[in-house]
């Protein structure tokens, strides 16, 4: 057995390990908007949609990953999955072509993504050493080094892109992630980490069984309890669970996809604005770093000044009215990049200071949103089913990016349109979710189900 001591230099090279490998991707994925349009001369609206398809393919690959993690085991999941994450952005550095970038981008995605089960199980079992205090230290810990990390990637990669070159930026990135791996191998030596299970009971297995018996139901009999015939009774109903959550990662991917617009159409709004700074000039992709900076300050005030206060008044704000909240924050964050932007495309060049409120209203949003509504997630789910509440959480952020992707497809939205186009698009969805609310608490409380508002 090991030492407290030994135990505790186990968790910090685990936590210094993950906030090095989250200053690799954050800092490639700071520098990739600029890079696609000023370096490989994309257009803007190329750019936007080339990076939000690699960020669906960066959160599409841990369903693989899971999948390999299952069968693999977790180290030699990471093993691999971290060598492709590396070999990518070695190939983005030392190739400054399209092609070397589309090649890149594929294996960083695969590398990157993959191994997020795996970590997550591996991270898991080095905190669960401890006890509950020690693991709830730690857990906030590694949150507070992952948005150090996000913070100085976002500063430090956008500068190094503009004083020393792509080479040296994406170089970087790569040299971070090699100090993780250095890092976490030796802080996970010996460390087990029970891998992913394939569980023969999952959602997706209960779910293809209920469907593939469609029509052999007798009246009134919920369509899901057709799966009985295979699965036990607690599966069935951990995925009717998993199903009652469907609003909430609707609303998920509804905020992605204005949330993870901060890396590409809010670099290029900021290109317009005067970014000079005590007679230095920012790149604009730093304002990215506004969204980490942010939340450093504002998590601590909204979980132990806000919420408390409004609670003393009788304010009481349970899950589902946060993410509501959050979702109209997120809304208003478009809202008020729009005449930003309107005034941009009239000549002007305002003050970076015009892009505050908008990072303001979005991490907030991101508080409220993101994970208020995956701890509502877990909290609503059966033991069972938590893996399938990951791969959801995933396909959320999949579809928000796709769902970006699309509308830069399908619709020539230019200059302020695009603001006012999503600030539309996330009002409707804030209103949508707010009025399913009701509905959402009264099935759930119908069914049985311990519902947080």
């Amino acid at each position: 057995m090991s030492s407290p001591e030994s135990q505790s230099r186990a968790v910090a090279g685990v936590v210094a390990g993950e906030a090095l490998e989250r200053l690799a991707f954050h800092g490639l994925c700071a520098l990739l908007a600029l890079y696609l349009n000023e370096h490989l001369l994309y257009a803007e609206r190329e750019a936007r949609g080339i990076f939000h398809l690699f960020l669906a393919a960066a959160y599409l690959a841990p369903l693989a990953g899971r999948a390999v993690a299952a069968r693999l085991g977790c180290q030699r999941t990471v093993a691999w999955a971290s060598a492709l994450h590396l070999a990518g952005l070695a190939l983005v550095a030392a190739v400054e072509s399209r092609a070397g970038l589309a090649v890149g981008l594929t294996l960083v995605a695969a590398g990157a993504g993959g191994a997020m089960p795996a970590t997550s199980a591996l991270v898991r079992g080095t905190f669960g050493a401890g006890g509950p205090e020690d693991a709830a230290r730690w857990r906030i810990a590694l949150r507070r080094a992952v948005t150090a990390a996000s913070l100085a990637a976002k500063l430090g990669a956008p500068l190094l892109l503009v004083v020393a070159g792509p080479r040296a930026a994406f170089g970087a990135a790569a040299a971070a992630l090699v100090a993780s791996i250095l890092v976490a191998r030796s802080a996970r030596s010996g460390a087990a980490g029970r891998a992913p299970a394939i569980e023969p009971h999952g959602f997706l297995r209960v779910v293809a069984r209920a469907v593939s018996r469609l029509g052999t139901g007798h009246p009134g009999q919920h369509w899901l309890e057709l799966a009985r015939d295979a699965h036990p009774a607690e599966a069935v109903e951990g995925a009717r669970a998993v199903l009652r959550l469907a609003p909430v990662f609707a609303a998920l991917a509804l905020f992605w996809a204005l949330c993870d617009q901060r890396a590409s159409a809010w670099v290029f709004q900021a290109r317009q604005l005067d970014l000079a700074v005590g007679g230095w000039v920012l790149s604009p992709a730093q304002l990215q770093a506004l969204g980490p900076l942010l939340a450093l300050v504002l998590a601590p005030l909204l979980g132990g000044v806000l919420l408390p206060a409004l609670e003393r008044r009788g304010v009481d704000l349970p899950p589902l009215r946060r993410v509501s909240a959050g979702l109209f924050a997120t809304a208003a964050a478009f809202v008020a990049a729009g005449p930003l932007q309107a005034v941009m495309d009239a000549g002007p060049a305002p003050s970076l200071l015009g892009q505050v409120p908008q990072h303001l209203l979005l991490t907030a949003g991101e508080l409220l949103v993101a994970v208020t509504g995956l701890e509502l997630a877990y909290s609503q789910t059966p033991r069972a089913m938590l893996g399938s509440i990951m791969s959801l959480g995933f396909l959320s952020i999949v579809a928000g990016n796709l769902l970006t992707v699309a509308v830069g497809k399908l619709f020539r939205l230019e200059c302020s349109r695009w603001y006012w186009a999503f600030a539309v698009l996330g009002l409707a969805g804030a209103l949508a979710f707010r009025a399913g609310m009701g509905a959402w608490r009264r099935v759930s409380v119908e069914r049985g189900a311990h519902v947080a508002e």
